[in-house]
């Protein structure tokens, strides 16, 4: 399989199958699954447009990064990257993260009807995960993860913010990758549901089509996470 660009559009060439187009103004972001062949011109054309574009390998694990460097910096948001510098800061976003991290596992343990879920965390969701998705079930999770990473470094990089990991003091860390790991949250109920609905895990056409179902939702939550950051840290401007 290989991706070429003929303006306006990425076509996806495959042996013996029709050429497929996508138009760049239709995309806002692209999700790459094991090994395809992309020619140059169609990385800059999506960098040009602001197309982030993700990797993953055949476990659906996140394996590179394609950004654009046309950003858009909106309100006062891009400012995150300064205040993360403060020693001080760092620790509110520490707090800030666990507090969130606590009321999305919450939420997600009372729609799987767990009778602690007033007492639920990560850890707790991921134990369950275990002991009742299979492992099929459990990779289409981890696939899950590298899609919702890629809505994560799309947003951030239209709001001008850094994605890159840093260390701050002796500790490191990595917004994109803190994001996604509270937003996957989200999923462990609706994989869980799906599991229940389907004899097997859907192919992976099918499973891109569930989860743009959801995207709506996870553009509302990344929002909302990023505007209660944005007040946690005003302190520091």
């Amino acid at each position: 399989m290989e991706v070429v660009f003929e303006a306006p559009a990425l076509v996806v060439r495959q042996p013996d199958k029709a050429r497929q187009l996508f138009p760049l103004q239709r995309l806002s972001r692209v999700v790459v699954t094991g090994f395809v062949e992309w020619s140059m011109e169609a990385l800059l054309a999506c960098a040009s447009e602001g197309i982030v574009v993700v990797f993953m390998d055949v476990r659906g694990q996140p394996v590179g990064r394609w950004l654009s460097g046309q950003v858009q910096k909106q309100l006062s948001l891009q400012c995150i990257n300064e205040w993360l510098e403060n020693p001080r800061a760092f620790q509110t976003y520490q707090n800030w993260l666990k507090a969130m991290q606590r009321m999305a596992a919450r939420s997600a343990a009372r729609k799987l009807s767990l009778g602690d879920w007033q007492m639920a965390n990560k850890v707790l969701l991921e134990q369950w995960a275990e002991g009742n998705l299979n492992e099929n079930w459990q990779n289409v999770l981890k696939s899950l993860e590298g899609m919702v990473l890629a809505v994560v470094l799309n947003h951030l990089a239209l709001l001008g913010i850094d994605s890159e990991c840093r260390i701050v003091g002796d500790k490191k860390l990595c917004l994109a990758d803190d994001l996604m790991n509270l937003l996957i949250i989200d999923f462990f109920p609706v994989v869980g549901f799906w599991q229940q609905d389907y004899e097997s895990p859907p192919g992976y056409d099918r499973m891109v089509a569930l989860f743009e179902r959801r995207t709506q939702r996870l553009d509302n939550l990344l929002k909302g996470a990023l505007l209660k950051l944005h007040y946690c840290l005003k302190e520091f401007a």
